[in-house]
């Protein structure tokens, strides 16, 4: 659990399983921003960080957000059974891991969508700070794109969604906490320039 300013030891963080209803109270105030720190120009976006000292907004929205510090290694597929295990299997609709075309190393992060903002406040408390192979997550708002919407509208028509590009490469929208096929695109997808 986060702490408010002035209020002596930060008591331990509570980690939400089943348990929804212990979880602590949302964040309020405004969110700093800060530069997404990413390595695609094609998928630089800016984002937003809650810090310490803040805490949940009851009013809050969003459901997009961006996890940062993954390990290199890391794949699509092993980030969705970390997800699927800690809890939130058929939570979230969209994922996306970028990362290289031909090595398929990952860039660092990755772009989840909640299906609802509650599951994004319970997703949030739950992975920032979550220790993952040595490496300390940490979540920020996507604030270029929110909602399933927009990342479809997005990724359909692009340059990553063309056929050269390997399957495990590309953003997965999901249902039930399973896989389905990404609406075709509406105009002629341009091959991408090579991420080595």
């Amino acid at each position: 659990m986060r702490r408010r300013p002035g209020s002596g030891a930060r008591s331990p963080r509570r980690r939400c399983c089943a348990a929804r209803g212990s979880l602590p109270l949302p964040w309020t105030g405004a969110c700093k921003n800060e530069a997404a720190e990413v390595s695609s120009q094609e998928d630089m976006a800016s984002s937003t960080t809650a810090s310490h000292h803040e805490f949940w907004d009851p009013e809050e929205t969003r459901t997009s957000m961006m996890i940062k510090n993954l390990p290199s290694t890391l794949s699509g597929q092993a980030l969705k059974d970390l997800i699927d295990n800690e809890g939130f299997n058929a939570s979230y609709d969209f994922l996306y891991l970028p990362m290289k075309f031909i090595s398929k190393q990952p860039f660092g992060y990755a772009f989840v969508n909640l299906i609802s903002a509650d599951l994004a406040r319970d997703f949030w408390v739950h992975f920032d700070g979550f220790h993952l192979h040595g490496s300390t997550l940490a979540m920020s708002w996507s604030t270029d794109i929110q909602g399933i919407d927009q990342h479809i509208a997005r990724y359909r028509n692009s340059p990553v969604m063309h056929p050269s590009v390997p399957e495990e490469c590309k953003p997965w929208l999901l249902k039930d906490g399973q896989p389905i096929i990404f609406p075709a695109p509406t105009v002629r997808i341009k091959a991408p320039k090579c991420r080595a």
